[in-house]
């Protein structure tokens, strides 16, 4: 068996500098009957991954207004829900840092924690768009790739090894840590886009970006 990237890593380590490589897991069968090899399954996931098992019941609220929120949230206690997440559309921006924004959304967090509800939001990353800078170059065009043929499988996309990406997920850390939020609703960056950017600062070329990213 080889467990191995589909592409890269081709990156350069320098003295005294670590490298860590993904970690594979093997389950090794002892029997035959599809029983025991599901409970051994379910044992693994388990053991490895317990958040695997959970199957809280959640509510997409379609607005981030506070009254709407709070709706949801008081809704959702009565029936025995467990989560709120200001959905899609909803207005909810969590790369919004500004202080008020930030107060409401904790405010909104501490009205949820006081009905046994934990609240969050979703955020997009993949085909947003963005400037020509931060988005993910294809190597055929030497441009912002667009579509699956040239490069981006979800359309226009940022580079998450870019300046831009280093304060994306800043902005979220921060969020999180400001607000009290547990839930976290995130489409993309998936599987991981091949970016040609050399100007890029978090790698090299197009041989090391999937692995960077």
């Amino acid at each position: 068996m080889e467990c191995t990237p589909t592409f890269g890593p081709n990156i350069d380590i320098e003295p005294g500098k670590p490298f860590e490589s993904f970690r594979a897991f093997e389950l090794l069968r002892d029997a035959t009957d599809m029983e025991r090899r599901g409970l051994a399954e379910r044992k693994l996931w388990r053991s490895m991954a317990p958040w695997t098992q959970e199957n809280p019941l959640f509510m997409h609220v379609s607005s981030s207004k506070p009254e709407a929120v709070k709706l949801a949230i008081d809704q959702s206690a009565d029936v025995g829900f467990n989560m709120v997440i200001m959905t899609f559309g909803s207005g909810f921006n969590i790369e919004n840092n500004s202080e008020a924004y930030l107060d409401e959304m904790k405010g909104l967090n501490e009205y949820a924690q006081k009905k046994g509800i934990v609240l969050g939001g979703y955020s997009l990353l993949a085909s947003r768009g963005g400037k020509p800078e931060d988005l993910i170059i294809s190597q055929q065009t030497g441009k912002a790739a667009t579509n699956y043929k040239n490069g981006a499988r979800f359309g226009k996309t940022p580079c998450l090894a870019s300046v831009w990406g280093e304060e994306y997920f800043n902005k979220l850390y921060s969020f999180f840590e400001k607000t009290g939020m547990k839930v976290f609703e995130h489409d993309g960056s998936y599987p991981g886009d091949m970016c040609a950017s050399h100007s890029h600062s978090g790698h090299e070329g197009f041989d090391d970006s999937q692995w960077k990213q």
